[in-house]
């Protein structure tokens, strides 16, 4: 988050913005800090997490250069430059939203829009991904369909023995994902229940980490900027491994639990159960495997027009959300 913050504000004397995901309105359009407006309660902890990192983000750009938070209304593009509520020329933005219509060259941003049409269709991310990563590639990735190529695939994990996992092929933070018996999908399918809406993959099992004297499956994300690794964090499942609760959606899902540091080698660690402990040839990889995908979406994503962003799903079909998601109302702060 620091070097995004530098990076943000060190590009020549102008105004950033951080642009809110389009469920999030603020009340004045834009402002320096945002707090959720009273009387809300969310059961959602993404809420707090957008909310934690805008303010954060903001707080150090803003160090450098002024920074507003804001919500997809305060921005306009004119003649090829972005301004804040049509005054204050925008120089850099920080885009979590999925509405278009900023697309100026004058203007550097993070988060291209067209990279949404690459990585929020779970086919279309693979099918870029396998020949340029290989092995580490994400897992064959096939739409839920009754088709020769699909069955193949399911009748050799139900001989294995090894569940898949349905996903929406739109969508994120593992709503809607489900581990299911190869037999019980390949069954579905004989009887009609081809989705297109769904994609298939085979189950891979996680590593897992230590915490509590149990073990608990977990996970690696990190942030690339500039073609390189500036953070990240592990997630682990809110179950243990194992046993009963192993077999759990929350024992195998690791969107589930508490975030944990990763004990990067060369700086001090947290306590070996309280991060993700990774040797120095993995954690060289994990960089360069994350380097590498990056550079393949984005290069797909800038071969696309603007004009085909207007595809992209809204923001609660990406959430893998059945009707319209809950609005947050926003405040400015002082």
């Amino acid at each position: 988050m620091p070097l995004l913050a530098e990076w943000l504000g060190a590009r020549g004397n102008h105004t950033v913005c951080l642009v809110l995901p389009e469920c999030f309105r603020i009340d004045t359009r834009f402002a320096r800090r945002v707090e959720l407006e009273g009387g809300q309660i969310f059961d959602d902890i993404r809420v707090e997490w957008t909310l934690a990192e805008f303010n954060r983000i903001a707080e150090l750009a803003g160090r450098r250069q002024p920074c507003f938070i804001c919500d997809d209304r305060a921005l306009v593009c004119r003649e090829g430059s972005v301004y804040l509520e049509g005054s204050a020329a925008v120089g850099c933005v920080y885009r979590r939203s999925s509405r278009i219509g900023i697309t100026a060259s004058q203007c550097r941003f993070v988060n291209d829009i067209r990279a949404r049409l690459v990585c929020g269709d779970k086919m279309n991310a693979h099918a870029i991904l396998a020949p340029e990563l290989g092995p580490a590639a994400p897992p064959m990735t096939l739409p839920l369909v009754f088709r020769p190529d699909v069955v193949k695939i399911l009748q050799e994990c139900a001989d294995a023995d090894r569940p898949v996992v349905i996903k929406p092929r739109w969508g994120s933070a593992s709503i809607g994902v489900e581990r299911v018996a190869a037999n019980q999908v390949l069954d579905g399918l004989r009887r009609g229940g081809s989705r297109e809406d769904r994609v298939v993959q085979p189950w891979i099992p996680l590593d897992c980490v230590g915490a509590r004297r149990r073990l608990f499956r977990y996970d690696v994300r990190l942030f690339v900027l500039c073609g390189r690794v500036i953070g990240g964090f592990g997630r682990r499942a809110s179950a243990a491994a194992g046993r009963a609760g192993g077999e759990s959606k929350l024992g195998w899902l690791t969107t589930t639990g508490p975030l944990l540091p990763i004990a990067v080698p060369g700086e001090p660690a947290a306590s070996a159960e309280g991060s993700i402990p990774l040797s120095e040839p993995e954690f060289t990889a994990v960089c360069a495997t994350a380097c590498q995908a990056v550079r393949a979406l984005d290069f797909a994503a800038r071969r696309l027009s603007y004009d085909s962003a207007q595809r992209i799903p809204a923001f609660a079909e990406l959430q893998g959300e059945a009707g319209p998601i809950r609005p947050v109302r926003l405040r400015g702060v002082a």
